[in-house]
């Protein structure tokens, strides 16, 4: 058994990030839970920190919403902006729609037509 232990800063880091990327996916904490066969309880136990996850847990969490283990540490403060542009395909249909069109208004007040 090897419990992955970490600051409280990183262990906050991916706590945000498990939330946000699956909120962003569209996923529920029962989707989640359901594709790691694990109880929606202990999943949320997980994502809110009341349990201290194992690696091979993270692994779980991370093949259940399909992301590298990386992106649960990823701060996004550190991230350029083509490493945000490559992260936009996690997010749902609604997401990319509603930042395709702010997009497309500063290009169109900025005259890049």
């Amino acid at each position: 058994m090897f419990v992955f232990i970490m600051s409280d800063q990183i262990h906050q880091l991916m706590l945000r990030n498990m939330r946000s990327i699956r909120k962003a996916k569209g996923l529920t904490q029962q989707d989640v839970a359901d594709k790691m066969d694990l109880p929606v309880s202990y999943f949320n136990k997980l994502e809110t920190g009341k349990v201290d996850p194992r690696m091979s847990t993270l692994h779980k969490v991370c093949g259940a919403m399909e992301i590298s283990i990386a992106e649960l540490f990823d701060d996004p403060k550190d991230m350029s902006l083509k490493d945000k542009l490559r992260k936009l395909n996690r997010l749902g249909e609604k997401d990319q729609s509603a930042i395709e069109h702010l997009i497309e208004v500063i290009f169109r007040s900025r005259g890049f037509e």
